[in-house]
């Protein structure tokens, strides 16, 4: 019968990987799966924003609304991880990061623009101008808030 010896080396000569190495690697894997998220969620997105352009029953285009900005919470949650790892010292090539946290904030900026498309009272000609960051021109101008 044929056996096969089993060498058995002492333990100081044994090589164990790294902690920090095995430290980086899971977090190369967890930056490659949100940036796999990220393509997903921007091709749903627009997708999304396609049919949006299309329809022209308002029952489906306030459903399809509701599922955009469902898909912009999503795209929002994985921005904020980004500038997480971004802001953290593991990461040395934050390139890849900014990127994709510009990607993110482009898409962002489409939704808004959609929402202000579907605002009844700006399609209804009530009011001038458009949104700047998260000032609704159209409450201050109906008087539902005081200005400045």
């Amino acid at each position: 019968m044929y056996t096969t010896a089993i060498k058995h080396y002492p333990a100081h000569t044994q090589r164990a990987v790294p902690s920090h190495t095995m430290a980086a690697r899971k977090l190369q894997q967890e930056v490659d799966k949100c940036f796999k998220k990220v393509e997903e969620g921007v091709a749903e997105f627009e997708s999304i924003y396609e049919k949006i352009e299309q329809s022209t029953n308002a029952a489906q285009k306030e459903k399809l609304e509701d599922n955009l900005k469902r898909e912009i919470k999503k795209l929002q949650r994985l921005r904020d991880q980004i500038k997480t790892w971004a802001a953290s010292n593991d990461i040395k090539d934050k390139g890849p990061l900014m990127e994709k946290r510009k990607l993110i904030e482009t898409v962002s900026g489409t939704c808004q623009v959609v929402a202000i498309a579907t605002d009844p009272f700006v399609a209804n000609g009530e009011v001038q101008g458009c949104r700047e960051g998260h000032e609704d021109k159209g409450i201050l101008e109906r008087g539902l808030i005081g200005g400045s």
